[in-house]
């Protein structure tokens, strides 16, 4: 007979007005190893005055058990095998093992520009409580191993994004060609999908596809995203405009 692993999961992010980047992860994975590791039956986490809002994941495993955790005073983690954070916070004490992903390195490699709401201080902390750590990528593996040695943090396994294949599909050359003309897009050229955050290091992308091949060779640079500031934007086509590629790069908002 298989025993069941009782794992509680922070499932806070999934209740912000705006989803994003964890809450999309949460909806997405916990779903899949619901389906694929029936033997861990979830119990799902809200901290704080997100358990008000718990009716934005009325959806996710609505059979899974749900607990509000009120830091540092209440933290009813009985009969858990396991406690797991999604996001960057973990119970202060615990007798079970305590693990998260850790989804990037944003506070702890410094953005010029870039707003950090004490987010340092909780990733030091939350490492620091771990005993084991997810990464989506190796690079932000190896990054983290520059910030603490191996006696300073938990083990740290990298464990990559899955693909929807539902969602994520070749299209037929008809629906190509549509989007294409809706769009505005070109036959071929490079795209950076995510927001257009100062930690997302957009600068980068612009100047390494002024400098390339395929801007030579009349490719164009697609940013898909959203959500920059009018300062930030306008930061952004100005260097694009230093970089002499105004004409070679297309702006997406929200697709």
């Amino acid at each position: 007979m298989t025993q069941t692993i009782k794992v509680g999961f922070d499932v806070t992010a999934a209740t912000s007005r705006r989803p994003r980047g964890i809450a999309n992860y949460i909806f997405e994975l916990l779903p899949a190893l619901a389906r694929v590791a029936p033997d861990i039956e979830p119990v799902l986490f809200l901290r704080d005055d997100r358990w008000f809002r718990r009716d934005r994941i009325a959806h996710l495993l609505p059979e899974a058990e749900r607990r509000w955790m009120i830091e540092p005073i209440k933290m009813p983690l009985r009969g858990l095998h396991r406690f797991h954070g999604m996001g960057t916070r973990l119970p202060a004490s615990s007798r079970i093992p305590r693990s998260f992903t850790l989804h990037d390195m944003r506070g702890l490699d410094p953005v010029p520009g870039s707003p950090d709401p004490g987010n340092k201080e909780r990733k030091e902390r939350t490492i620091h409580r771990a005993e084991h750590i997810l990464m989506l990528t190796q690079h932000g593996a190896d990054r983290l191993h520059g910030h603490f040695s191996g006696d300073d943090r938990a083990p740290v396994t990298v464990v990559g994004h899955g693909v929807n294949l539902e969602r994520f599909r070749p299209i037929s050359p008809p629906e190509k060609v549509e989007l294409q003309r809706k769009l505005g897009l070109p036959e071929h050229f490079i795209l950076q999908l995510g927001s257009f955050f100062p930690h997302k290091n957009l600068e980068a992308s612009i100047d390494g596809f002024a400098r390339s091949q395929a801007r030579a060779g009349g490719m164009e640079l697609v940013l898909a995203g959203g959500g920059a500031s009018p300062e930030h934007r306008a930061a952004l086509e100005a260097r694009i405009s230093d970089r002499g590629v105004p004409s070679s790069v297309r702006w997406i908002d929200n697709v």
